[in-house]
This record gives C-alpha cells, structure tokens and sequence, in this order.
C-alpha cells in the first residue's frame, strides 16, 4: 500500500515537471551565460519566455511581455527578492548572425532589467526545448513563476490582464517575494 502511495506521488510529480533544457549562450551583456543554472540571486523569479519560430512572432511575443514586466513593475511584483529575467527563445540560425540577434534584442530591454538578467536562447530543436520546459509552443508568450530550487509554481500565457497580474503578486507574496515595507 505505502509503495503504490509513493508511486503515485512520484507519477503525479513528475507529470507536472518542469525541465529546462540546458543552454549556453551569451547574456544582453555579452557575458557567457548558462540557462537555466546561472538563474539565480532571489528565491522567486519570473522567467519571460518568447518562443517562437519566426521574427514577426518573436516580436509579437516580446512586445506583449515587455508589457507583462511594465504592469508587474508597476504592481510593485518586481523587487529586490523578485527578479526578472527574459528569455527569447530561437531556433538555431546561422552562427554568423546570433551576435547581430542578441544585440538587436538586447536593445529592447535596456530600459527594463540588467543586461545579466536577460539572453537569447539559441536551441537545437524548439518544440523539444518548450516539451521539456511544459510550455505549449503555439504563439503566444509565457510567463513563470520559478523558484530557486528551480520549481515552476505559476505559469502565465497570453497578453497582460490586471486578474492575472494580481494573482502574480499574491503568488509572490505567498512564496516570499513580497517586498518589505519601510517604517516610515
């Protein structure tokens, strides 16, 4: 009985997992970077993932999560406990053109977040890297909720709406991201 418990625990748990494929690559600042592993410095962060096939897609989906981080930031959602991280994600193009790529994206968040915090994720195979990541690869941008221990405990898709965005913060809040709060 205790067995056929603990392999239904076991099922279950990894039903819902979350492995992200490990990729190397150069960060906004030009510094090698190693995703998923060098995520790091809170214990909540929230990964912005664009994840797509082409470049029209790929700003689409940008476009719509600079939003995301604009309406988290103003919600007070990222802070010094909940950092932000964005990922574009891209399929292999020619070695001769990734630089170009990076830079020409990294432009965009320069207003937003660190240079360290945010890399173009150069993969083999996509559909595999966003199977393994348990993200639908269909268009749309994703937003997830991680932990350092490197748990996906929120995942949001689609444009920005204020019910999501609260739910976020209360997510954030729950898990220890919440901002202290002077005494003034």
């Amino acid at each position: 009985m205790r067995l056929r418990f603990l392999c239904a625990l076991l099922l279950c748990g990894l039903s819902t997992a979350h492995a992200f494929e490990q990729v190397e690559v150069k960060n906004f600042a030009g510094d090698n970077f190693v995703f998923p592993d060098q995520v790091s410095g809170s214990a909540v962060h929230l990964l912005f993932l664009s994840i797509a096939t082409d470049q029209d897609n790929g700003t689409v989906q940008g476009d719509a999560l600079i939003e995301w981080h604009k309406a988290l930031n103003e919600a007070g959602a990222i802070n010094a406990k909940v950092l932000a991280w964005h990922f574009p994600v891209i399929e292999n193009p020619p070695f001769f053109v990734k630089g170009l790529i990076r830079r020409g994206i990294a432009k965009s968040y320069a207003e937003l977040l660190p240079p360290e915090q945010g890399a173009v994720l150069f993969v083999k195979n996509i559909q595999r890297f966003a199977d393994a990541a348990g993200v639908e690869f269909d268009g749309q941008p994703t937003l997830m909720l991680y932990t350092e221990d490197r748990q996906v405990i929120g995942v949001y898709r689609g444009a920005v709406n204020d019910a999501d965005v609260a739910e976020i913060v209360e997510q954030l809040a729950l898990s220890g991201g919440k901002q202290e709060q002077s005494a003034d």
